[in-house]
């Protein structure tokens, strides 16, 4: 009576052992098949592309990928500018260190700008304005408050880990200065600056030096 009674509960088992197997394999397949959530093409696998949110099997057109550069392109050059504009009621603050700034892997270059009568610094790193292994001469703080800035420039390199900096000397023409290596500029609003002078192709020219890297 045993064998009988234990091979239909084994049935009844395996049944519903099999069913439960089936089930949890028809929800894998339905995970798997349910499209993934995206943003841009690069949440999606290899032969998928984000459409209308989701990620779905196919891949871009040469004209498509080459719009969305543009566009790409488009989006932080005006993220940049609008990180560049001035804001209502500033001015902005250009300093020129000649013969310039090199960018290199060592180099370190910072100016300070403080305001004479808040006495608020503002702080602006050369190695993040200028090119990668690149020279730049004219450093500019977009938008500061108006009045006058007592600007230095600190001018050196950093070998592991250690700064070796020289705080850089005023032109010799760049008026006023203080001790020699405190530069006084004066910030007012745009339309109050005076128009730079521009080259025979009708460039702007560079402003007169404000400090000397020697």
């Amino acid at each position: 009576m045993r064998t009988p009674t234990l091979a239909i509960l084994c049935l009844l088992l395996g049944g519903l052992w099999a069913c439960q197997s089936k089930s949890g394999a028809d929800k894998r397949n339905e995970i798997l098949a349910t499209p993934a959530p995206c943003e841009t093409d690069k949440e999606c696998a290899d032969g998928f592309i984000c459409q209308e949110k989701t990620c779905q099997k196919g891949e871009r057109s040469a004209k498509e990928l080459a719009a969305r550069r543009a566009a790409e392109a488009k989006k932080k050059a005006d993220e940049e500018a609008k990180k560049r504009a001035v804001k209502p009621g500033e001015g902005r603050l250009t300093v020129r260190i000649c013969p310039g700034f090199k960018n290199t892997p060592e180099a370190i270059g910072t100016l300070i700008a403080t305001h004479q009568e808040t006495k608020k610094r503002k702080v602006l790193h050369m190695a993040m304005e200028a090119p990668e292994l690149g020279w730049q001469m004219e450093f500019t703080y977009p938008s500061l408050p108006l009045g006058v800035y007592d600007v230095t420039a600190d001018y050196g390199i950093q070998k592991g880990g250690v700064p070796d900096v020289v705080r850089l000397k005023c032109d010799p023409k760049a008026k006023p200065c203080r001790d020699e290596t405190i530069r006084e500029i004066t910030v007012v609003l745009p339309e109050n600056e005076p128009p730079r002078e521009r080259n025979e192709k009708g460039e702007p020219k560079l402003k007169a030096c404000d400090f000397i890297a020697e």
